[in-house]
């Protein structure tokens, strides 16, 4: 299980996914060890959540779902789905965890609901007494860094992962900061590593070059995001463009800038 991994000590390693298409999955994450479905920010709806969940138990990978918000409903409905891992945006307080942890854990500790058609197809009608959802805070604001204490002093909540981008927007630091480029940023990470230990958490993080998975690992980061769909299929295909002319080929269909399209 996921949460018996980090217990052990692991490092676990994954990808990002935006697109709903779940032969992405199966595609581009064998050998990783789990997959994070954006259901936030990515392009995914019930369904493509689903279908990608379903992927990741037939490569044999761990599924984390970020859900669109903070709502029962969602909550309810994706923890049904049967992923490894829940990743809830926006925790800036405890009372934000604590109601995290009522929609994702069973009684005694939660209150969510039971009957999910998958886990009972699969697990059977007792699948509750057996099924541990690691509940992921996701720490994105500077209420969040004030308040992370007492978010990880919320029985349930088993992982706080850093949120730097939209951390980087209320420091009103430029969107491409590198992390080891802000001390502010850096100093986050650094604070959500140390009271994660102290409160017997785990932390994760987007590491997506080398010198920032070193950094991260010796914090004592364990559940590491090192890219994604959209960016492997934005780069690669770019290398691939620029091969093509500098072979001597000029391609010129598409628009020459991002920022040409409304």
């Amino acid at each position: 299980m996921f949460l018996d991994d980090l217990k052990s000590g692991r490092i676990i390693f994954g990808l990002n996914n935006s697109y709903p298409a779940s032969g992405i999955i199966e595609s581009m994450c064998f050998g990783w060890d789990f997959v994070w479905i954006d259901g936030q920010h990515g392009q995914h709806d019930y369904r493509s959540i689903f279908q990608c969940v379903q992927a990741s138990r037939a490569v044999g990978i761990y599924s984390v779902i970020r859900v669109p918000c903070q709502d029962a409903a969602y909550l309810g409905l994706y923890s049904d789905t049967m992923p490894s891992a829940i990743m809830v945006p926006m925790v800036n307080c405890a009372g934000d965890a604590h109601k995290a942890v009522e929609c994702l854990k069973f009684p005694p500790l939660g209150k969510r609901s039971y009957g999910g058609r998958t886990p009972i197809d699969i697990k059977g009608r007792e699948y509750y007494k057996s099924t541990d959802i690691a509940l992921i805070a996701q720490i994105e604001s500077l209420e969040a860094l004030n308040n992370l204490e007492s978010i990880a002093s919320v029985n349930g909540i088993d992982v706080l992962f850093f949120g730097a981008d939209d951390m980087k927007v209320y420091m009103g630091l430029p969107i491409n900061t590198p992390l080891l480029k802000s001390s502010e940023l850096l100093g986050s990470a650094e604070k959500i590593a140390g009271i994660s230990r102290k409160m017997g958490k785990y932390c994760g993080i987007i590491a997506t070059s080398r010198e920032e998975r070193k950094v991260a690992i010796e914090l004592g980061y364990q559940v590491i995001v090192a890219g994604g769909d959209s960016s492997f299929i934005r780069e690669l295909s770019g290398r691939k463009l620029e091969d093509i002319k500098e072979e001597g080929f000029y391609i010129g269909r598409g628009v020459t800038s991002r920022n040409a399209c409304p």
